[in-house]
């Protein structure tokens, strides 16, 4: 079971919450705050070759070296009448996203890797020996159950939105869902939408969304209303 919040704070509380409640497998992840990576924009493009998030993440870690290509690209896409960012983005990093999607499918599959299929690897960050593909298979990868050895002795971890990143479960909990805490006060930012993104895409079965307070959250306007359980919703 994996718990997300938005602050470390927060996070912090609830594991100490859960300890005194007597559950005694919770754990208190930490860790730094870091933007989404260029590999977090391809498994979204995984999922949805189109998506406009996606490409946008990869066309800036693509071109977080060419500040003016990158500056350009972003606001052409954020014009009234722009097309979308897939469209923007130059032939050579187009074919080489579509390059480094064919070898994350691969390692997905568990298909052989060749030597160019390697090095595009290492470019993505991922540790070029077995355990680095098995790990990067088991993220890629949303199959599998856990089993429950009993309520209290039932693995928890705590943690930030951005300390979640890579880590997964069959339930996650969402908590302090508001307004307040994942969007910025200036409106939504990509950031904002970004790490929304990284919390949801935890869950391997099914995620909570706890609200502390009665208005209902933007960001639950976002989610196809037919992947809302009504039934969780009222308990």
């Amino acid at each position: 079971m994996l718990i997300i919040s938005p602050t470390k704070v927060q996070a912090r509380k609830v594991a100490g919450a859960l300890k005194k409640k007597g559950f005694q497998g919770v754990e208190f992840i930490e860790r730094a705050d870091k933007t989404p990576s260029l590999l977090d924009g391809l498994k979204v493009l995984l999922e949805n070759g189109s998506s406009n998030l996606g490409w946008r993440i990869v066309a800036g870690e693509l071109l977080k070296d060419k500040k003016d290509d990158l500056k350009s690209l972003l606001e052409k896409n954020n014009r009234d009448d722009a097309p979308a960012i897939q469209a923007l983005v130059s032939r050579e990093d187009k074919k080489l996203t579509k390059k480094m999607l064919t070898v994350l499918r691969n390692v997905r599959d568990d298909s052989p890797i060749n030597e160019p299929g390697l090095s595009l690897l290492k470019r993505i960050g991922v540790e070029l020996h077995k355990m680095g593909l098995e790990a990067l298979s088991d993220e890629l990868n949303s199959s599998g159950q856990i089993i429950n050895p009993g309520l209290r002795q039932v693995p928890i971890k705590a943690t930030t939105v951005q300390g979640s990143k890579g880590l997964s479960a069959d339930v996650v909990f969402l908590t302090h869902f508001d307004d307040s805490l994942f969007i910025s006060r200036s409106g939504i930012t990509d950031k904002d939408v970004c790490s929304f993104l990284v919390a949801l895409t935890r869950a391997k079965m099914k995620v909570f969304l706890m609200s502390s307070q009665r208005k209902s959250p933007t960001f639950l306007k976002w989610i196809d209303g037919k992947r809302i359980s009504t039934e969780d919703a009222k308990r």
